[in-house]
C-alpha cells in the first residue's frame, strides 16, 4: 500500500490496494463470509474492467498473493487477460515485493497503515494473522514466477527506503515521474 500511494503521486495513476475493497466488505460482513467475498470481488471486478476500458494512461493493484495457490495463479492471469484484451492493450507489470518477517511485522502497525486499514487497528490480532499466514501461505515466489512474462520483477524492500524502492520499480516498468 505505501509503494502504491507513493507510485500514484510519482505517475498520476489510479491506485486500487486491497484493503480499499476489504475495508468496504467488511463494514457489511465477517471477513471470509460469503457476503463479504461477493462484495470483494464484485468491487475488485467493476474497477477492473473500468479502468481496462477508460483509463487509458496506468494503473496500479496490490495485494497479498498466496503462490501456493493455484486460484492464486489464475485470479492474477483472469486480471491480465481483462486488460490485455481491453481496447486499451494494456502492457502488464508484476511486481513482487519482498521483506524479511521482523520488517514487516514493524510495518504492519505503522500508523499510516493503521490509518488506511481499520480492520487493522488490533496490532495484536493483525501480528497473530500475519504470523499465521506466513505459515499458511508462501507468500513469496522464490524465484519460481506464476505468470510466465518477462514483466515480473522481485523486489526486496528489506533495506530500501520508499523512495528507493519507488524508483527500482518506475525503471523497471520504463515509467518517468510527472
Amino acid at each position: 500500500m505505501t509503494l502504491g500511494k507513493e507510485l500514484t503521486k510519482q505517475t498520476g495513476y489510479n491506485l486500487l490496494h486491497n484493503h480499499m475493497s476489504i475495508e468496504f466488505a467488511l463494514q457489511f460482513f465477517q471477513y471470509g463470509t460469503e457476503g463479504f467475498n461477493a462484495i470483494n470481488s464484485t468491487i475488485r471486478q467493476t474497477v477492473f474492467e473500468e479502468i481496462a476500458k477508460h483509463e487509458p494512461n496506468g494503473f496500479i493493484f496490490t495485494y497479498m498473493m498466496a503462490f501456493n495457490l493455484q486460484s492464486e495463479k489464475k485470479y492474477l492471469m483472469d486480471i491480465a487477460d481483462l486488460f490485455t484484451s481491453s481496447p486499451q492493450d494494456w502492457e502488464m507489470y508484476y511486481i513482487e515485493l519482498m521483506a524479511d518477517l521482523e520488517t514487516r511485522l514493524t510495518r504492519n502497525t505503522l500508523p499510516d497503515r493503521i490509518q488506511a486499514k481499520p480492520s487493522k487497528q488490533n496490532t495484536e490480532l493483525t501480528t497473530k494473522r500475519l504470523l499465521e499466514s506466513n505459515k499458511k501461505y508462501q507468500l513469496n515466489s522464490n524465484g519460481t514466477i506464476p505468470i510466465l512474462t518477462a514483466n515480473w520483477l522481485i523486489l526486496d524492500t528489506t533495506e530500501l527506503k520508499v523512495a528507493e524502492s519507488v524508483n527500482k520499480i518506475m525503471d523497471f516498468c520504463g515509467i518517468e515521474a510527472n
